[in-house]
C-alpha cells in the first residue's frame, strides 16, 4: 500500500493519496479526485513534529515497514523513515509509549503541521482490501 503526497494548487491544500483513494488532511475524509494535483514537495524550513496518534492494529506496523526507506543520514539508522511519494518528500515515523503505556506514533518532516497529522493519523487507520 503506497502513500503519496499532493499539494492542490486551487485551494493551496495538501491531500494524500491511499488505494487510489484522496483524503482531505488533517481530518483525513475520503474526498473526490481534484481536478489539478501537482507532487508535494517539502517546503517548510523548519521540521516540525506531528501530535501522537495511538496505534490500534497492526497493519499500521506492516504499513509503515512498507513505506520504510534507508535512513538519509548512514548514522541515524534507529529512526524509521518513509517516502511520501516523490524521493525528496521523506518523512521520519518516531514509536513510542503514551501515559496510559499504549504505543503512539508521530511523524516529522518539513511540511506543515496539519499535514503531518494528516499522515500520522493516515498511518493508523485500518485499511481494507
Amino acid at each position: 500500500m503506497k502513500l503519496r503526497l499532493f499539494y492542490v494548487p486551487n485551494n493551496k491544500a495538501i491531500v494524500a493519496k491511499v488505494k487510489e483513494k484522496f483524503y482531505q488532511l488533517p481530518i483525513c475524509t475520503p474526498i473526490e479526485k481534484p481536478i489539478e494535483l501537482m507532487p508535494c514537495q517539502p517546503f517548510v524550513e523548519k521540521e516540525s513534529t506531528s501530535k501522537p496518534y495511538e496505534i490500534n492494529n497492526t497493519q499500521c506496523y506492516e504499513w509503515v515497514n512498507d513505506l520504510s526507506v534507508n535512513a538519509p543520514n548512514n548514522n541515524d539508522i534507529e529512526r524509521i523513515y518513509i517516502r511520501a511519494g516523490k524521493p525528496q518528500m521523506i518523512l521520519r515515523v518516531n514509536y513510542s509509549k503514551n501515559g496510559n503505556d499504549k504505543d503512539v506514533l508521530t511523524v516529522s518532516g518539513n511540511l506543515p503541521i496539519y499535514v503531518l497529522n494528516g499522515v500520522a493519523k493516515l498511518l493508523t487507520m485500518t485499511f481494507i482490501d
